[in-house]
């Protein structure tokens, strides 16, 4: 994999993967653990998972990926049989980015992604709406999902929102959603409730600092998600409509 890509082969980042994830039955590959390699040799380690199926998810947590790192990920999205979480918090990603790994995703027929994060990105209504056309798609839910500070509108959370619709395996599989610190304004979560307040197994609901109004939000829950909803975040939001 470093000779394909042309990098140097790094002898700590084998002994990493076969000594400390491998002892301890890791399955999270977490880039942290190699951010003080150079931003070109994450992208052979990040590659390797499109034909391993010992890793189940791809984390970052605020390392910064290149635009090589991304396309690797992509082709992750594209073949792997085993990644069922992806992480890329503060990745640096944008609309464009997110809309390429979106492409991936479409064109894989192997997927088991259950999990997806994408939180302080900026991705815009562009890129969440290029992401939510593939979970329309999808032939399975997803179990957690995370825009949190992604600059979504109430445009894009109302694409968002029906894609979620349109796929039905996410009524009966989706808990966690966080959306918190977006502009969503009272329009955007009245789209987010046509979802909502339908039959479904959320648990988990971060809409803080969203510029939402209760109004808005309980009448919803009370016909949707409220026999399983065990986490409700409406902080720093306004009181009235």
């Amino acid at each position: 994999m470093c000779n394909f890509f042309h990098t140097e082969f790094r002898a700590e980042v084998e002994w990493d993967i076969n000594t400390i994830y491998h002892s301890h039955g890791t399955k999270q590959l977490d880039l942290r653990d190699f951010d003080h390699l150079d931003a070109r040799d994450l992208v052979p380690i990040i590659a390797s998972l499109a034909h391993n199926n010992w890793f189940t998810k791809l984390s970052s947590q605020g390392v910064k990926l290149s635009q090589d790192a991304v396309e690797a990920v992509a082709k992750v999205l594209e073949l792997s049989p085993a990644l069922e979480e992806l992480s890329l918090e503060h990745a640096g990603l944008t609309k464009d980015s997110v809309s390429k790994l979106a492409a991936s995703l479409q064109s894989s027929t192997r997927s088991v992604l259950r999990s997806l994060d994408f939180s302080g990105n900026l991705l815009e209504d562009k890129g969440v709406s290029n992401l939510a056309a593939v979970i329309g798609e999808m032939d399975h839910g997803l179990e957690v999902l995370k825009l949190a500070k992604v600059g979504l509108t109430a445009k894009g959370v109302a694409t968002l929102s029906q894609a979620l619709k349109k796929n039905e395996h996410n009524f009966r599989s989706l808990k966690v959603i966080k959306l918190s610190d977006n502009q969503l304004n009272p329009e955007g979560i009245t789209a987010l409730m046509e979802f909502l307040v339908g039959n479904n197994v959320v648990q988990h609901l971060d809409l803080s600092k969203t510029n939402c109004a209760l109004e808005k939000i309980f009448g919803g829950l009370l016909r949707g998600c409220c026999p399983n909803l065990q986490h409700l975040d409406l902080s720093d939001r306004k009181s009235g409509s």
